[in-house]
């Protein structure tokens, strides 16, 4: 009959609870880390979502600057507006049909910017003299 050492068994259980708190914290540390890396991913959707909108914002401005002065072909750059600037430009596409490119880009920080390009018709006077065509985000 095969008898065990009581002496050689002694320190078992406190590797064996040592190598599980050593797993346990490696699978908690983990769990931090993706926790961390989903935080900067909503963090990265949220700047660039609010960049496309002040985007939006920028190609309402340029729209609103037409309606008042059709003749006014200039655009404006870093106008502030929430928690970033929008830059917009127009371009005259056919002077003959008066048709004309908006293209604004908003900014967040230096990381988050989103442009859109909008094509507008100016079809008379008045405040509703402003038809837009079409609207795409590049």
């Amino acid at each position: 009959m095969y008898r065990i050492n009581k002496k050689s068994e002694k320190g078992v259980a406190l590797i064996l609870s040592l190598i599980i708190m050593t797993l346990l914290l490696l699978l908690t540390l983990s769990a931090f880390e993706m926790v961390a890396v989903n935080a900067q991913i909503s963090d990265n959707y949220i700047k660039d979502l609010q960049a496309l909108y002040i985007a939006e914002a920028g190609i309402n401005h340029a729209i609103l600057r037409q309606r008042i002065n059709p003749d006014n072909l200039s655009g404006l750059t870093n106008i502030s507006c929430g928690p970033g600037k929008y830059t917009f430009t127009i371009t005259e596409t056919d002077p003959v049909k008066m048709e004309r490119e908006i293209k604004s880009t908003g900014t967040i920080g230096t990381n988050s910017s989103r442009t859109i390009v909008a094509n507008i018709k100016i079809y008379g006077s008045g405040p509703y003299a402003v038809l837009v065509t079409s609207w795409k985000e590049l």
